[in-house]
């Protein structure tokens, strides 16, 4: 079990670490390789201001409360899945915090921007709820 939740745990930070990494050289280098830079100031349904940091905050900290939930549970996949919509989240909440904006560095057609923390944020999402919806049937 503990190997487990060590695998789950270093995988869920070598994705964060990642996310970090390509950031940082995005944001001093302007771009690298396919990716370049482009300052998101908008939280989700391109909304904006100070009050919604408040809310990614209390957003969290539910998903910690959760992802103690799932240990205590022994439900490694949800586990999982919730420590990479945690670790997504929080390293975008970071970009806000210290540059008041989310490094985005991949661009879909110039319809939307997103970063790999996005991409964990989506994938736990969706996954998260796929089992949720599973467990009820």
């Amino acid at each position: 079990m503990r190997n487990k939740i060590y695998f789950i745990i270093f995988l869920s930070f070598i994705f964060f670490v990642l996310d970090r990494l390509i950031k940082k050289i995005i944001l001093f280098r302007g771009g690298f390789l396919f990716f370049k830079l482009i300052k998101n100031p908008y939280f989700i349904f391109l909304f904006r201001g100070k009050i919604f940091y408040f809310f990614i905050l209390i957003i969290l900290l539910i998903i910690i409360f959760f992802i103690i939930r799932s240990y205590q549970i022994k439900n490694f996949s949800n586990f999982f899945l919730l420590s990479l919509i945690f670790a997504g989240g929080f390293s975008n909440f970071l970009d806000r915090l210290f540059y008041g904006f989310v490094i985005d560095y991949f661009e879909f057609f110039s319809l939307f921007t997103f970063n790999l923390a996005d991409v964990m944020i989506l994938f736990g999402s969706i996954f998260f709820l796929w089992q949720l919806f599973k467990i009820k049937k």
